[in-house]
This record gives C-alpha cells, sequence and structure tokens, in this order.
C-alpha cells in the first residue's frame, strides 16, 4: 500500500446469505484487478509477463453463542478489501453490518 493516510471508504450494505464465499471472491479479485491495472500504469512492472499484487482483507464474522459455546455456523457481517488507485488507497466494506465495519487492514 502507498504511504498515503487518507483512505477512501465505500461501505455497501446488503444481505450475503450463505454462499457469502462467493461475494468475497469476487470481491477480492475485483480488487486486484483494479490494483493490477493500476501498478502497470503508474509503470511499476515495466517490461514484466506477469502482475502479482497483495490484496489486504479483512473478515467480520459473527457467531451466535449457546451458552459457554460458540456455535460453529458463523455468518458474514462485512467484509472490507483494500487496493490502491489513482485517487490513492481505497477500502470497500460489503454485508449486512457494513455500515459498521471498520475501514482497518488487522494485523494479527
Amino acid at each position: 500500500m502507498a504511504s498515503k493516510t487518507a483512505v477512501k471508504t465505500q461501505r455497501i450494505v446488503k444481505p450475503l446469505g450463505k454462499l457469502w464465499g462467493r461475494s468475497v471472491q469476487e470481491m477480492v479479485t475485483k480488487a486486484a484487478l483494479t490494483q493490477a491495472r493500476f501498478e502497470v500504469r503508474s509503470g511499476k512492472h515495466a517490461g514484466k509477463d506477469e502482475v502479482e499484487v497483495v490484496i489486504p482483507v479483512t473478515i467480520h464474522m459473527v457467531f451466535p453463542r449457546k451458552g459457554k459455546s460458540v456455535a460453529a455456523d458463523g455468518g458474514l457481517r462485512c467484509n472490507c478489501t483494500f487496493h490502491e488507485d489513482s485517487s490513492g488507497s481505497v477500502c470497500i466494506c460489503v454485508g449486512p453490518g457494513a455500515a459498521d465495519c471498520d475501514c482497518v487492514p488487522v494485523v494479527v
């Protein structure tokens, strides 16, 4: 990611259902393609046959509690992807709880 501190944020609140993995895959692919095109336009990969990019992803999940245990049937609250474009850093969050998701990559 660039050293710019400002991050453009887009939050898209929508249900994702049980097939939320497909939505995450589509978001990552779209962000990666945008990042790769930006890097090629900026001359970063001049003369190379392939463009490899890294796309940070943050996934917020919610699991119901059953007494002292946690149920295994968790659901996605939101998914956030990050990429660079001509406007700077961009974070896009999608999911039923996207309005409240943090657009901050988490390092564990």
